[in-house]
């Protein structure tokens, strides 16, 4: 069947279309507040599209709860063709009622290949996720995984599902894990990392723990985690507002030696926290592009860390900003 892709921004077109033909869709209501019957209509009109093979559901901002996502997902068919789902929902109040019941959807979507979950700004807690990994544990063809928790008052019990989660997640290749501003520490922080080892397939890792508990002994076992997965060719790495001195930055720098296809760098930093402190970093062979986002950055430690990140033997490029 000839790839047909339809973005709709109003419920009634939506409603309008022939949504037989339909493979890839991507909706997004800009300016809408729903209605129990509105969000019942848009349920009605995703259960036509039988030929569906990605779908991009934007329901950002839109003081979503637990019951609105009972009312969308619960029923909903297992689209048959169906590899690619991302769903956007972040800042609701979506809590882990709602999670359970995105789980038990997630579970009928076995077959994908490609899973955006954006919950970043909700409240869905530790059980939250339990429920969330539990589904995608599931997903034995799953390749790219994108997830959003920050802002969600996870703590251990989260991040431990997430971690022996990972341990099932053998396959995929390309894995964003953003868990900001939440209330990890190290042993939380040691659960995910025990699990990131056995992802040895992973070549694009993104991990985003800023404005959590993490010290020094959380970032060892980052460290630790990071030098199993020999794959990596990009690597975003955000840990700013923890607890973790130079001394846990340099653990860092080393695992990043026993990553030989390691080509593009990017990290996110506080002004007072430092990267390229040893000489580890310094002596990465393939490390062709490297990006430093600060959140301060006066002229002195803006040439100071220039002048360390061109002494890297292969660089290419080198980007440093502030946010």
């Amino acid at each position: 069947m000839e790839v047909q892709e339809s973005s709709f921004y109003q419920i009634e077109d939506f409603a309008k279309s022939n949504k037989s033909v339909i493979t890839h869709l991507h909706l997004r209501f800009s300016n809408y507040k729903f209605l129990d019957q509105e969000l019942i209509q848009l349920k009605t009109q995703l259960t036509q599209c039988s030929e569906i093979k990605s779908l991009v559901l934007n329901l950002e901002n839109k003081n979503i709860e637990d019951n609105h996502i009972k009312l969308i997902f619960e029923d909903l068919p297992n689209f048959k063709n169906l590899n690619t789902l991302k769903l956007k929902l972040r800042n609701n109040n979506i809590q882990y009622e709602g999670a359970f019941i995105l789980g038990q959807y997630l579970k009928k979507c076995s077959s994908l290949t490609k899973l955006k979950l954006g919950l970043n700004k909700n409240n869905i807690q530790s059980n939250g996720v339990t429920y969330l990994v539990e589904a995608i544990n599931t997903m034995k063809n799953i390749q790219h995984l994108l997830i959003w928790f920050g802002e969600n008052q996870i703590g251990d019990e989260g991040s431990q599902a997430i971690g022996l989660s990972l341990n099932n997640w053998k396959s995929i290749i390309n894995l964003q894990l953003y868990i900001y501003q939440n209330q990890i520490n190290d042993r939380g922080i040691s659960n995910i990392s025990t699990g990131l080892s056995s992802c040895i397939l992973i070549q694009k890792l993104g991990i985003s723990f800023f404005s959590n508990k993490i010290g020094n002994a959380g970032t060892k076992s980052i460290a630790e985690g990071l030098s199993q997965c020999t794959q990596i060719t990009k690597l975003t790495l955000s840990l700013l507002d923890n607890n973790i001195t130079d001394q846990g930055y340099q653990k860092f720098d080393q695992s990043l030696l026993d990553l030989k296809k390691l080509s593009y760098l990017e990290c996110w930093f506080n002004q007072d926290e430092k990267l390229l402190k040893s000489k580890d970093l310094l002596d990465c062979k393939n490390i062709k592009i490297l990006f430093l986002n600060f959140q301060r950055l006066t002229l002195d430690n803006y040439i100071g860390h220039k002048q360390k990140a061109l002494k890297i033997k292969r660089l290419v490029k080198f980007y440093l900003d502030t946010y």
